[in-house]
């Protein structure tokens, strides 16, 4: 619509979904669980986020350390890799922040170290439809994203997640303290969230609406 590429009459919306948390029984899952909290102890404050310039994390970075001047205690986790990987290593020793700002890189464990989080935050620059926002409100996780599109189809602010603007890490890292302050208002949004999205963004849904328009398409009722 935008760019005009087509009339607004043969455009149709079909938002994307995601299949719900894995939470099949596996023997040894709650003790790889109850290993990673004993080496990353609490307040979590994580993101699975490629790491590329679109996903802020330099924000992040920056955010988390106005954030350790008031919480020392806390650690932040950034779970993927990407272009910028080397580079931020490289910031994060010289900044001091090896021990709390901890660069995981790729996971074949990325659920399960998003179930650990106290705080999901994702600081991206732009976004088309985040997924892990979706994913992270299924697990019941109170959200601090950024106000952009994409983010904004998913996170209404103060109701299912706190939005700050792109682009500032002071924001970014007062709403998480916000969030570690107030314990109720982090459950009240994480409870949201899972309430309130994970039912629109299914992968059921998703493919309910596709199959309904292609079968719409072939009987001739085309857009």
């Amino acid at each position: 619509m935008k760019f005009r590429l087509a009339p607004p009459d043969r455009l149709h919306l079909i938002w994307n979904g995601v299949a719900p948390p894995d939470i099949v029984s596996d023997p040894g899952r709650d003790g790889r669980i109850f290993e990673l909290r004993l080496k990353l102890p609490s307040p979590l404050i994580g993101t699975v986020a490629r790491l590329h310039r679109q996903k802020g994390v330099v924000d992040l970075l920056h955010a988390a350390e106005l954030l350790l001047r008031v919480r020392p205690e806390a650690t932040i986790v950034v779970v993927g890799g990407g272009p910028l990987e080397s580079r931020l290593r490289k910031e994060v020793v010289r900044r001091g922040l090896d021990r709390r700002f901890l660069l995981l890189g790729e996971r074949s464990d990325a659920q399960d170290l998003l179930s650990l989080f106290d705080v999901f935050v994702l600081p991206s620059l732009w976004e088309g439809l985040p997924l892990v926002l979706i994913e992270a409100a299924a697990l019941g996780k109170p959200i601090v994203a950024t106000s952009i599109d994409g983010s904004r189809e998913i996170v209404v602010d103060e109701d299912t997640g706190l939005l700050v603007p792109p682009n500032d890490p002071a924001a970014l890292a007062a709403a998480v303290l916000r969030l570690l302050d107030d314990s109720a208002l982090a459950r009240r949004l994480g409870e949201s969230a899972k309430m309130k999205i994970s039912p629109v963004f299914t992968l059921d849904r998703m493919i309910a609406e596709t199959e309904r328009l292609y079968l719409d398409l072939t009987a001739g009722k085309g857009l």
